[in-house]
């Protein structure tokens, strides 16, 4: 045998009857049984060893006379197998069977593999081509917000959170920013009345060419500032003294690569809600560093499936759609049940990210019961499932 066939996981052992007086067992999965010498044995004589070991289990069964266990057929040299060697054989066919279809299954899982990380090698270069257009656009509200408040709070920052901030965005993803240093005292009435304040001044501050849409929506849990930014006319209005500080984009010839990158929308919410339980954006942004620190291969598995739920638009919390962080959270809990219950299987290197993915959507797309089922993080991270209806009682809180 050679050093390969040595070295292989899948070494199964297959035995052949020789003769009647000499049988060995061969580990050489891709012997042939011998010819035998008598040419009146025919095609019987050539036959596989899975065809003998079946006709002599049935003979044994009809304790037929032609091929009695224990009694050489005078037509050849073969003698018939014994129950215990048709069950070896049949053993090793199931085993065999069993590596054929792990081989295949892990040569599908590493092409796929391979073709998440080149979609998200190309995501990410099409984000990178933006990034700075992001920050700009950030500094500039940033300016605006310290300039709307400065009588009152002097310590008015924005910070970019969600996918942006946390390297989950598209290139055609939301900036949410958050305004901090705003002080309502809790009161709904005067917080939103500094919304209104900051989208007037927010208005006032860029052309209407330039800043192509805006809108206050104030009858949420989180009141917000909806804005939509050109930013070919961006690129033109922040470069014309002559400092690049933009990268250049010909928005022109990227239409046909992804429209969507012509327009840049930005949603703005201020920290100090009226209801302190509402706004949790930094320590979304915490949470999801974290495991993406510990689990890498969540991120190019979650642009992958955002990008299936932006292209069959799906990816709108306000329409019914699938937002970032929740999405972030199925994909996570799904990990964890995943390891849980087949670590070692599950993290082969090379084909994670595509075991994950099916994992992912045969979780919620077959096994998982929306209507009843709900899951619940425990303050280590570990998901757990709960019964919707039995949550007061303690009912069904097993893993997956």
């Amino acid at each position: 045998m050679s050093e390969e066939e040595n070295k292989s996981p899948f070494k199964l052992n297959q035995s052949w009857m020789s003769s009647q007086q000499n049988s060995k067992h061969s580990n050489n999965i891709n012997k042939k049984p011998p010819k035998a010498e008598n040419t009146n044995c025919g095609n019987s004589a050539q036959t596989s060893w899975n065809s003998i070991a079946k006709e002599g289990m049935k003979a044994v069964n009809s304790n037929s006379n032609s091929m009695r266990v224990g009694h050489a057929n005078p037509q050849c040299d073969y003698n018939p197998p014994t129950p215990e060697m048709a069950q070896v054989q049949y053993q090793d066919a199931y085993q065999y069977a069993q590596a054929q279809q792990y081989m295949y299954e892990n040569i599908l899982y590493q092409a796929v593999s391979k073709q998440i990380d080149e979609e998200t090698e190309s995501i990410t270069i099409m984000v990178n081509m933006i990034q700075k257009y992001r920050q700009s656009i950030k500094s500039e509200l940033e300016k605006v917000a310290i300039k709307a408040f400065e009588d009152y709070h002097k310590n008015v920052q924005a910070h970019i959170y969600g996918s942006v901030a946390t390297e989950l965005a598209l290139p055609e993803s939301d900036m949410d920013i958050m305004i901090t240093g705003i002080n309502s005292f809790g009161n709904k009435d005067s917080h939103l009345s500094n919304i209104s304040l900051l989208f007037d001044n927010v208005q006032a501050s860029f052309d209407s060419k330039l800043m192509v849409k805006s809108q206050k929506i104030l009858q949420t849990q989180v009141p917000i500032i909806k804005l939509t930014f050109n930013l070919s006319k961006y690129f033109d209005e922040y470069t014309k003294d002559g400092q690049y500080s933009l990268p250049f984009i010909n928005f022109e010839s990227i239409d046909s690569i992804n429209p969507h990158l012509k327009n840049l929308s930005v949603d703005i919410s201020i920290s100090d809600s009226f209801d302190d339980s509402a706004h949790h954006g930094l320590l979304q942004n915490n949470f999801i560093k974290e495991k993406l620190a510990l689990h890498p291969e969540l991120r190019p598995v979650c642009l992958v499936l955002k990008k299936l739920l932006v292209e069959n638009h799906f990816n709108d919390p306000y329409t019914g759609g699938l937002g970032s962080f929740s999405l972030f959270l199925m994909l996570y809990a799904a990990l964890r049940f995943e390891q849980l219950h087949t670590e070692q299987l599950f993290l082969t290197e090379h084909t994670i990210k595509a075991r994950l993915f099916a994992w992912f959507l045969t979780l919620y797309g077959e096994n998982f019961d929306i209507e009843t089922k709900t899951i619940f993080f425990l303050q280590d991270g570990t998901p757990m499932v709960f019964d919707k209806f039995g949550k007061s009682k303690g009912v069904n809180n097993s893993m997956l």
